[in-house]
């Protein structure tokens, strides 16, 4: 699934897209190239610091997140 297309995904199902990473986020959905990845992003890594410290952001991987698209 493309990036663009996971968007649009999301946004048909209800969902506010940003472009970082807040404490307003719920959600951060990485491929399975990235959980595995030695060198995180900076997106990757503010969530990972949120989630640490108890906020309730959830890091997901891309596979999770196209199950939940498929849940009504």
């Amino acid at each position: 699934m493309t990036r663009e297309s996971a968007m649009q995904a999301a946004l048909d199902k209800g969902a506010n897209l940003g472009k970082s990473v807040t404490l307003k986020t719920d959600y951060l959905i990485v491929s399975q190239k990235d959980l595995n990845a030695s060198k995180k992003s900076s997106k990757f890594k503010k969530a990972e610091e949120y989630a640490n410290r108890g906020e309730k952001i959830k890091i997901i991987a891309e596979k999770t997140f196209l199950m939940l698209l498929d849940m009504d």
